[in-house]
């Protein structure tokens, strides 16, 4: 199988740099991936430093643009192949009409899981989405094919960050849980439900977030990031 990720963090906010940062040094370091198997997406500006080295002009810009080059070299991923998509950032809701996740991507654009659905359908892989944004729990209503997805928040909740604000509280243990390389999606996610702080039982609102697995095809259990 061979895989490929793309990790988009819209904003330069420096809490999801880091955990772009973290989850390009995961993917490497504990997971087998080569740098150029991973996309990584920052900002509007082409030549911000890779998160991922320091290294400068090794990422694109978070702009639609920069998706859709990134997702052209996804493009000859066969069927029994993985993309890996990250989003750490900020996540909006539509103040009218049907409750559809808004990823604020750079330079103002907005995506809609609608429309990133439409992105991904023309690829025939299996795709992986882990979104660390408000609301990110209302993208399973949006047609994803083939697609498991993994969301720090249910429909209409706020993701949280570290009470230190140097990370996204559920990447942060969902990163973390990378390091074991045998460990599942599913894996993964539990390990991190059950270390997010906003996620357990005495967590009140409103910092209270309800992690969201959404895996309709049920290749959580075996499917390796």
């Amino acid at each position: 199988m061979r895989r490929r990720a793309i990790l988009i963090a819209p904003t330069e906010d420096p809490i999801y740099l880091a955990d772009v940062a973290a989850l390009c040094f995961a993917l490497q370091a504990h997971r087998g991936y080569q740098r150029r198997d991973i996309a990584v997406l920052v900002g509007a500006d082409d030549q911000v430093r890779d998160p991922g080295d320091g290294r400068p002009r090794m990422c694109r810009d978070a702009r639609m643009r920069g998706l859709r080059s990134a997702l052209r070299e996804a493009a000859d991923l066969g069927a029994d192949d993985l993309l890996f998509v990250a989003v750490a950032g900020h996540g909006d809701g539509p103040p009218d009409g049907p409750p559809e996740d808004l990823i604020e991507m750079a330079a103002g654009r907005r995506l809609t899981s609608s429309e990133l659905a439409v992105e991904l359908r023309p690829l025939p892989c299996r795709k992986l989405l882990l979104l660390g944004t408000c609301y990110g729990g209302s993208f399973p209503g949006a047609p994803f094919p083939r697609t498991t997805i993994v969301s720090a928040c249910s429909a209409g909740e706020v993701s949280w960050s570290t009470p230190n604000r140097t990370r996204t509280e559920f990447l942060m243990h969902f990163t973390n849980a990378l390091a074991d390389p045998t460990a599942t999606v599913a894996a993964c996610f539990e390990h991190a439900r059950n270390h997010d702080r906003w996620a357990q039982p005495g967590a009140v609102a409103p910092r209270r977030e309800t992690p969201l697995l959404w895996d309709p095809d049920g290749v959580a259990g075996t499917l390796r990031v």
